[in-house]
């Protein structure tokens, strides 16, 4: 069974994941066999990873104006009988790609400020088709003269008259006779593509009577910024002055760029470096100024951050409140999330946080890859004393940006029989247990369970001949099964 939409549209530089699910019927026995997944495609595709219940397909390996139909088969698998296949059965889905959006860029910030007797550049030539960053891109450029609360297009045109016949990426204007006209404007360059796609991006410039430093501020590789990362802003002046005094501020937004812990660098130089996680709102504007401590000189430009905050609001639960180690079933579901519709939809994945002898803590994945499921079921993990353990899941937005949230679940000891040893008590898990999940063709869970039988060994403590050889066979044991199955998920 598809996971989801079975029909859906994409665009070209979006990476996205197929989910299916598959077990064996209550009505049939399901001792002996295992699932096998098998994916292809119509047209064929060099697919990353076929033998999976969750297929990714990566950005750019669709061409657009295609329609791809995947096929997952599941066999039903004869373990006992060289692993010939006894059933099977395929479902479909449906992709349709379309062309990405354009990216239009004009260089120096989303405002800056330059002197009337220098010249003027507008450069928008680092504005691209993701889909084929080399396609040639008309450029159709237009201007206004902010008045008060109006912008006048017909009086900037005036002043800038070949500015709307201007049809290449830069354009540029070098006061000769007479200086640049003062003011303030508005610069807009409309990017196509041949196939009718548009973009727009704006700057605002302030053109000023006087000498002053020029500034600009390098554009970021990404337009929207991930919450979780750290922000980098870098400045460059153009100046004769060699007195300049160097300051970041901000226009928009609410965050205390005095702080140490948000900016540890300070805000006196012309790198800005903001800590990951500070940036708690959707949009900030900041502002570079260079200052002439002479001459008092003022040049600046500004830069506006898209900033993609992470989902909030959920929470983890657990279907029980202890369970008894390797033989209990804990699911983990998790709900409650938001996010704003552009970043859905959500991914999750699910950990368990393991302490280290060092009182620090690290996330140990339950399963390989982030999935559309809000839920996730496992045999509780082993221990050898009753052991209160917190488990946690991270819910991703379509940009990656995520939020986690816990819960704590009491895991009881193993339960063996009475002077059964470790060794023997793992056999068995590996015999009974183990089998069981193979024949349920869930390999992540084999994976994970190979993981508890082993930590099982690990706590044996026998130093006798017949432990230590027996320890030796079910490690190798352990270690043939996971090379199996590893591959097939």
């Amino acid at each position: 069974m598809i996971e989801g939409s079975v029909s859906r549209k994409v665009k070209r530089n979006q990476g996205f994941f197929i989910d299916a699910n598959a077990r064996f019927s209550p009505c049939v026995p399901s001792n002996g066999k295992r699932l096998e997944y098998s994916w292809s495609s119509d047209p064929p595709l060099n697919l990353p990873s076929s033998r999976v219940s969750k297929l990714f397909i990566p950005p750019y390996l669709l061409q657009i104006l295609i329609q791809y139909k995947f096929i997952l088969k599941v066999s039903v698998i004869d373990i006992n009988n060289n692993g010939k296949e006894i059933s099977s059965s395929t479902v479909e889905a449906f992709v349709e790609v379309e062309s990405s959006d354009l990216i239009a860029i004009i260089s120096g910030g989303s405002s800056r400020s330059i002197s009337s007797f220098l010249p003027l550049v507008l450069d928008a030539s680092h504005s691209y088709d993701p889909d084929d960053p080399q396609t040639n891109l008309n450029y159709q450029w237009t201007c206004c003269k902010k008045i008060n609360d109006f912008c006048d297009f017909d009086q900037c045109l005036s002043l800038f008259t070949d500015l709307k016949d201007t049809k290449s990426s830069i354009y540029s204007k070098i006061p000769n006779e007479t200086s640049l006209p003062d003011g303030t404007f508005i610069f807009s360059c409309n990017v196509s593509s041949q196939d009718g796609r548009t973009s727009k991006a704006n700057t605002e410039i302030e053109i000023k009577p006087t000498p002053i430093p020029i500034v600009s501020i390098k554009n970021t590789e990404s337009e929207i910024h991930n919450f979780d990362k750290p922000l980098i802003l870098t400045a460059n002046v153009k100046s004769e002055y060699s007195d300049l005094i160097y300051q970041w501020s901000l226009v928009e937004g609410n965050i205390d760029l005095n702080d140490k812990n948000v900016a540890p660098f300070g805000t006196n130089q012309s790198q800005l470096y903001i800590e990951s996680k500070k940036l708690n709102e959707t949009k900030y504007t900041f502002k570079f100024t260079a200052r002439s401590q002479t001459t008092n000189a003022v040049g600046s430009a500004q830069i506006i951050k898209k900033i993609n905050l992470p989902p909030k609001g959920g929470k983890l639960f657990s279907n029980v409140l202890e369970a008894i180690s390797l033989q209990d079933t804990i699911k983990l579901t998790t709900s409650g999330w938001m996010d704003v519709s552009d970043d859905l939809p959500l991914r999750y994945s699910f950990y368990q946080v393991v302490e280290l002898e060092n009182g620090e803590t690290i996330d140990q994945p339950l399963h390989p890859f982030p999935q559309s499921k809000a839920e996730f079921s496992f045999i509780a993990p082993t221990v050898d004393k009753d052991t209160n353990m917190t488990f946690k899941v991270v819910a991703f937005d379509n940009k990656n940006a995520g939020a986690f949230a816990t819960t704590t679940v009491k895991i009881l000891t193993f339960q063996k029989q009475q002077n059964e040893t470790n060794e023997i008590f793992a056999e068995k898990l590996i015999n009974e247990n183990l089998q069981q999940l193979i024949n349920e063709g869930n390999f992540e869970k084999i994976i994970q369970y190979i993981d508890n039988v082993a930590q099982v060994i690990r706590l044996s403590s026998g130093i006798d001949s017949n432990s230590v050889k027996k320890r030796t066979l079910l490690k190798d044991k352990l270690i043939e099964l996971f090379l199996i199955y590893f591959y097939q998920m």
